[in-house]
This record gives C-alpha cells, sequence and structure tokens, in this order.
C-alpha cells in the first residue's frame, strides 16, 4: 500500500453532496478509485448550507470495499460517526493490474478493515468536548478491532481521520485507543514539516492495528507526506475574501492530507537487496560508498 499521488485508500471528512458531485468524477476517471461510500445524509451535521460527513474510497492495489456500513457515534451533538470498510489487498501491487493475488497460492487474499471518521468539534472554551471525542476514538478503536477479529483473512484495521486530537488536552490517544494500536506519524519518524495538518494542530491521524498471525505480514508506516501544502492547478490563481476584507489564496482546505506510506519487514528486505545488487552492479556506486 503505497503513497504516492494515488493512494490505495482516501478517508474523506467534510465531504457535502456538492463536493461529491465535484470530487466523485475526477476520482473515478482521472485517479481509478472507486465511488464514494459515504456516511447518509439525513444521519450528517449541517455547516449552514448542506449536509456533511465522512466518506471512503479506494483503488489498486486495494480492492472495492466488499462490506461496508455507517456508525454513529453515542451521545454526539454533530452527526459524527464512522464509515467503515473491509477491502482485499493484493500484496503485490503489480499483481492488481492483472487482478492475481499473490496470496492465491496460499489461499484468497488478505483483508484489510477501513475506517473513516471525524470526532466531534471544539464550539467553545464555554462547551468542551474533550470526554466526548475521547469517547468517540475509544468506540472506534473498538468497532474496527471488532470488525477486524471478525474478518477471516483481516490482516490489518486502519483508522483516518480529522480527530480534532490535542494531545495536550485530550491525552494519549494511543491509551485510548488500546492494545496493539499504532501511529503512522510516529512510525514514519514524525518528519520536520509534515506534522500539523491544520495551522499548528496535528488534527488528520492515521492509526492501525495489525494482529499477530495474521495471513499477510504485518504493516508499518515508513513515510509521510502532506498533500494540500499548495492551491494545486484547478485552484491556481483564485482567491476568497477574508472577514476583515483582504484576498487570499485559494486552498483545497483548510486541513492539509496526510498520505502515508506503509510497508512491510519482506517488502523493505527485497528493496535492500535489490539496493545492494544494484550498486554492485555499477562502479561508480561502489566508489562513492568506499569513499
Amino acid at each position: 500500500m503505497g503513497v504516492a499521488l494515488r493512494p490505495a485508500a482516501i478517508a474523506v471528512q467534510e465531504l457535502t453532496p456538492s463536493l461529491k458531485a465535484a470530487l466523485e468524477p475526477r476520482l473515478v476517471s482521472e485517479g481509478g478509485y472507486r465511488p464514494l461510500f459515504h456516511q447518509p445524509w439525513d444521519t450528517c451535521g449541517f455547516n449552514g448550507h448542506e449536509p456533511y460527513g465522512v466518506g471512503l474510497t479506494t483503488r489498486p492495489p486495494l480492492g472495492p470495499l466488499l462490506t461496508k456500513r455507517y456508525h454513529p457515534y453515542r451521545g454526539s451533538n454533530m452527526g459524527r460517526g464512522l464509515v467503515i470498510g473491509t477491502a482485499e489487498w493484493l500484496l503485490d501491487a503489480a499483481a492488481s493490474a492483472s487482478a492475481t493475488p499473490v496470496a492465491a497460492q496460499q489461499g484468497s487474499p488478505p483483508q484489510i478493515v477501513l475506517g473513516s471518521t471525524h470526532l466531534e468539534s471544539f464550539v467553545g472554551v464555554e462547551h468542551p468536548v474533550h470526554a466526548e471525542r475521547r469517547a468517540q476514538l475509544v468506540e472506534a478503536g473498538r468497532i474496527l478491532a471488532d470488525e477486524l477479529k471478525r474478518t477471516p483473512r483481516g490482516a490489518c484495521a486502519m483508522l483516518m481521520g480529522d480527530m480534532n486530537w490535542k494531545d495536550d488536552e485530550d491525552g494519549d490517544a494511543l491509551q485510548a485507543l488500546g492494545p496493539g494500536w499504532r501511529d503512522a506519524l510516529l512510525d514514519a519518524g514524525s518528519p520536520k514539516g509534515h506534522v500539523a495538518t491544520c495551522y499548528s494542530w496535528r488534527f488528520d491521524r492515521c492509526f492501525y492495528l495489525c494482529p499477530t498471525g495474521s495471513l499477510a505480514p504485518p504493516l508499518h508506516a515508513t513515510d509521510v507526506v502532506l498533500a494540500g501544502k499548495k492551491p494545486g492547478p484547478y485552484l491556481e490563481g483564485k482567491e476568497i475574501q477574508k472577514n476583515n476584507g483582504s484576498t487570499a489564496k485559494c486552498f483545497p482546505s483548510d486541513h492539509k492530507g496526510p498520505l502515508f506510506t506503509f510497508t512491510t519487514a519482506e517488502a523493505d528486505a527485497r528493496a535492500a537487496a535489490a539496493s545492494n545488487r544494484q550498486s554492485k552492479a555499477n562502479p561508480f556506486e561502489m566508489a562513492k560508498q568506499r569513499a
């Protein structure tokens, strides 16, 4: 499951009917994604103009969402919840082109359980929602972990989205999620310039759970880049008018999207061996190594 311009899975938050109408055709025709599976509009919060909720989509090396549902959080005052879907994972990206999974010799391919969420938002110092937000994270982690246990070929569960989480106020997110859960950014080394996703805050996160003894090798996060640092070709040159009357460049969102690369120890070993073979075949590379 690599990170490039077209990640294998995209978790969307604050999706509205008009945004879906604008995004989905390009995702399908230009990106090779499947149509978005999203929270039912009648369960969503309202932004003053439209309902807004969460969604999921996949592309190879992940298959289409085989099982998918929406779970509303108990006690949410903002229509928040969790979109859940399970997709088959073709272990080798090259295999996805022929739709022949690497694991075919051992049976059907393993599956990844995906979750997209948007936890309760800050609404003012007079209405702290730390308890609600923490309860929602606990609920999401439990639901995905249970879904993974029920999935016969479950290899990993991933929880992605806008967590609205501040560690100094909301506590340790991994402690709330429970044993086995990992933070993709921490595992990727928290590279400078790729931590804060909304102004100075790290709201947008990816957590993952890979049980031992699954059909597939355990995944681990190795890299992260942020999408949305620039307006992009569709918004180039466009401006918005701010409340104080000044103008600013128009960006896709006030959030930046973290794009994570996941790999396996076996894949790391193959890449290292290939790099070593290439160096041995290239005297210049060998000279650089000796220098």
